[in-house]
C-alpha cells in the first residue's frame, strides 16, 4: 500500500487519469468485493389470503435462479409469473403485483441474485431455497411490510467496520491520507477530474470507517475540511448544471457522508480544542453560499443532499459569532411564530407512489407536428380577414392552446382588436359573431390541415423508445376538433406515429385548457394512475398549466413552439443559427416561468426526461 502512496506522487498534479487505477487498487486492498454467488433455488408462491383472487400456479418448484425468465431482476420474477398464470393484465403494469421475500415488499428493480445474497441467505443459509411470494397489491388494504428499494446500505449494527477496513490503517501510518486530500484538491474540473474523484471518494468511505484514520484527518495540518469543502462546491455546482443525478448515491452525498463522520470525531474532542479546528472550516462566505444552495432545484429536488446539508451547517458555523449570525440571518424571517397557526390532532396518511412514468400526453401543433404552431394560426387570420378586422400572426398566437371556440373568444377580447371590429361594425363583439366565425373556422381549417400535418423531427423514435424501453402508453390532448384529430391521426399514422388514444377538444363537456379534463379522459382511456406517473408535454403556456392543473408532470418544448415567432416555413428556412438559438432561448424561459418540470428543445429529449422523472419517482418524489 505504501508503494502504491508513492508511485501516485510520481504524477503531475493534472494527470487525472493515472492515479485512477493506484486508487482503486487501494480500495480492492482494504475491501476486496464480494464475488458473485452461484446458482441457487427459488420457491414461488401465491399469498394464501389471496387464493381466491388470483388465478393459476406455479408448477415448477422450486426454480433454479439459472432457468430462463427469472432474472436478471425481480420484474423478471413478476413477468414469468404473470406468465404462467396467465395473469396478462399484469404483465406490463409493475404496480399490480407485490413480490416479498423474507417479509419484506422487494422492488422490483433490484437484481434476484442480490436479494438471495443480501435478504435471504444472512437469515437463512445460501443452501436453503428462497421462497418469493406474490400477490396482488392493495387486495386486501394497505401493505403492512418494510418496503426494500436499494440494497446498497443494509443495517450495519452488527458489523464491526474497524475489523472490515483495518487495512485502511496503513494509510494513517504513513503519507497516504496527505496524498490523497493533495490529489482531491488538485480537481478543479469534474468533466475531466469526476473518475478520479469518484474513486477518492469511495476510499475515503472506506478510511473514515478507521478511527486511527479520522484521528489522522482531523489534524489542523491536514486541512481535510477545506479541502472537502472545495469538492463540495465544485459537486454542488455541477450536479446542479447537469440537472440529473447519478444512479444511486450522487457525488454530493458521498462527500456530505464524509464530511459529516470526520466533524462527528472532531467534535468528540475537548470544547476548547474542537473550538479551534471548527474556526479553520471553511470562512462566513463558504458559509453563505452553501445556504444559499439549500434553495437550488438540485439540492430541493434531492431529500439526502438537502439533508445532509443541513447537518453540515451546523458544524461549519460552531464557535464563531460571525458566523453564527450568518446562520441565525439566514434562517430569521422563518422564525415569526406568531403567525403560525398550529395543528394538533390532524393527521394526513398517504401513500407515495414509487413506481415508473406509466403515460405521457403529447400536444398535437408544435409539440409532435406543424412546426412553429402554422396551421390553426394562419387560418384565425384568415378568418378574422374574412369578417373584415385584420389581425396579425402575434395577435392570433396570443390564446394558443385554448380549444378554437374559446381561442376565437379570447382573441376578440384583446382590446386592440376589439376596438378595430367596433371602428367596423359599430359595436362590440358579442358570442354571436364568435360563433359565426366559428362556423368558418371548421371548414378552413379542415381544407388546409394536411398541409401542416409533417411530423417534428424525432417523433415518431421519441414515441417508439417511450412505449418499447419504458412501457409507456401514448395520449393526446388538443384544442382541435375530433374531425381535425382524425386528420392529424391519419397523417401521423404514415409517418410512424401511433398514439394509443387520442382525446380532441370538444370530447369532454369542460375541455378550455388549463383545466385538466382532457389529462383525466386519456388516463381514463389508457387505464394509466395515479396522476403522479403521467407526464403531458406540451408547447404552450396554457397546455403546461394544464399538466399542472392536473397535477402530473408538465414538460414544455420550445425549438418549434408557439412562442417561436415564425410565422411561415419559408421564414423558417430564412432563420440563422444564431436567431433560432435566441428565439428558442426566448420560448424556454416562458415556458419555464409558467412552472414547467422540464423544459426541452424537442421532443427528441423526451426520453431522458422520463428516465430521469422515472429515478425522482423511486426516492418518492412527487410532481
Amino acid at each position: 500500500m505504501q508503494v502504491c502512496v508513492q508511485t501516485v506522487n510520481k504524477y503531475p498534479g493534472d494527470d487525472y487519469r493515472s492515479p485512477v487505477f493506484i486508487f482503486e487498487r487501494l480500495c480492492s486492498i482494504i475491501f476486496p468485493e464480494e464475488n458473485d454467488v452461484g446458482e441457487f433455488l427459488m420457491i414461488l408462491e401465491k399469498d394464501p389470503q389471496q387464493e381466491d383472487f388470483l388465478q393459476g400456479r406455479m408448477l415448477g418448484n422450486p426454480y433454479s435462479s439459472n432457468e430462463p425468465g427469472l432474472g436478471p431482476l425481480m420484474r423478471d420474477v413478476k413477468n414469468k409469473i404473470c406468465q404462467d398464470c396467465e395473469l396478462v393484465a399484469l404483465l406490463e403494469d409493475d404496480t399490480g403485483m407485490e413480490l416479498l421475500v423474507n417479509k419484506k415488499i422487494i422492488s422490483l428493480d433490484l437484481p434476484v441474485n442480490e436479494v438471495f445474497k443480501k435478504i435471504w441467505a444472512p437469515e437463512h443459509g445460501e443452501g436453503e431455497p428462497m421462497p418469493i411470494i406474490y400477490r396482488m397489491r392493495g387486495l386486501l388494504g394497505d401493505a403492512t411490510e418494510d418496503m426494500v428499494n436499494s440494497l446498497e446500505s443494509n443495517s450495519e449494527e452488527d458489523v464491526d467496520k474497524e475489523e472490515v477496513y483495518k487495512m485502511a490503517s496503513v494509510l494513517a501510518e504513513g503519507d497516504g491520507l496527505k496524498v490523497m486530500l493533495t490529489r482531491l484538491a488538485t480537481i478543479k474540473d469534474l468533466v475531466l477530474g469526476r473518475q478520479l474523484m469518484t474513486v477518492l471518494l469511495k476510499l475515503f468511505g472506506f478510511v473514515v470507517n478507521v478511527k486511527a484514520c479520522r484521528q489522522e484527518l482531523i489534524k489542523t495540518e491536514m486541512n481535510t475540511v477545506n479541502v472537502m469543502l472545495g469538492a463540495l462546491n465544485l459537486a454542488l455546482w455541477a450536479e446542479q448544471e447537469s440537472g440529473t443525478s447519478t444512479k444511486g448515491q450522487t457525488i454530493t452525498e458521498q462527500i456530505l457522508h464524509i464530511m459529516e463522520v470526520i466533524l462527528l470525531e472532531a467534535s468528540s474532542q475537548d470544547p476548547e480544542i474542537y473550538t479551534n479546528f471548527s474556526k479553520l472550516c471553511g470562512n462566513k462566505d463558504q458559509l453563505l453560499m452553501l445556504l444559499d444552495r439549500i434553495n437550488s432545484p438540485f439540492v430541493r429536488s434531492n431529500p439526502s443532499v438537502l439533508q445532509g446539508l443541513m447537518r453540515l451547517i451546523p458544524f461549519l458555523a460552531f464557535g464563531e459569532e460571525d458566523k453564527m449570525l450568518v446562520l441565525l440571518n439566514h434562517f430569521k424571517p422563518y422564525l415569526d411564530f406568531t403567525n403560525h397557526k398550529f395543528q394538533t390532532g390532524v393527521y394526513r396518511f398517504a401513500r407515495t407512489y414509487v413506481g415508473p412514468v406509466r403515460g405521457v400526453i403529447l400536444d398535437w401543433s408544435g409539440t409532435t407536428a406543424d412546426k412553429y404552431v402554422l396551421a390553426p394560426a394562419v387560418v384565425f387570420c384568415e378568418v378574422f380577414q374574412k369578417h373584415k378586422v385584420p389581425i396579425s400572426m402575434q395577435e392570433a398566437r396570443k390564446p394558443m392552446g385554448l380549444r378554437k371556440d374559446l381561442h376565437i373568444k379570447s382573441i376578440t377580447e384583446d382590446p386592440e382588436v376589439r376596438a378595430r371590429w367596433t371602428k367596423v361594425y359599430g359595436k362590440e363583439p358579442n358570442q354571436g359573431d364568435v360563433d359565426n366565425m366559428f362556423k368558418d373556422f371548421v371548414p378552413m381549417q379542415l381544407a388546409c390541415l394536411r398541409t401542416y400535418t409533417d411530423l417534428i423531427p424525432g417523433t415518431a423514435d421519441a414515441v417508439n423508445t417511450l412505449k418499447k424501453e419504458f412501457k409507456c402508453k401514448i395520449g393526446s390532448t388538443t384544442g382541435f376538433l375530433r374531425s381535425m384529430v382524425d386528420v392529424l391521426v391519419e397523417d401521423a399514422n404514415k409517418q410512424g406515429y401511433y398514439p394509443d388514444v387520442t382525446v380532441a377538444g370538444d370530447e369532454v363537456a369542460h375541455g378550455a385548457r388549463p383545466k385538466p379534463f382532457m389529462v383525466y379522459k386519456n388516463m381514463d382511456l389508457l387505464d394509466i394512475h395515479p396522476i403522479q406517473s403521467v407526464v403531458k408535454v406540451d408547447d404552450t403556456i396554457s397546455g403546461v398549466g394544464e399538466a399542472l392543473e392536473a397535477g402530473c408532470w408538465g414538460v414544455g418544448v420550445a425549438q418549434y413552439s408557439n412562442y417561436m415567432g415564425v410565422d411561415s416555413l419559408e421564414e423558417a428556412e430564412k432563420l440563422t443559427k444564431e436567431d433560432e438559438a435566441i428565439r428558442c432561448q426566448k420560448s424556454s424561459e416562458m415556458l419555464r416561468q409558467t412552472g414547467a418540470h422540464y423544459v426541452i428543445d424537442s421532443i427528441k429529449d423526451l426520453p431522458e426526461v422520463v428516465e430521469d422523472i422515472n429515478r425522482r419517482l423511486a426516492r418518492g418524489e412527487r410532481p
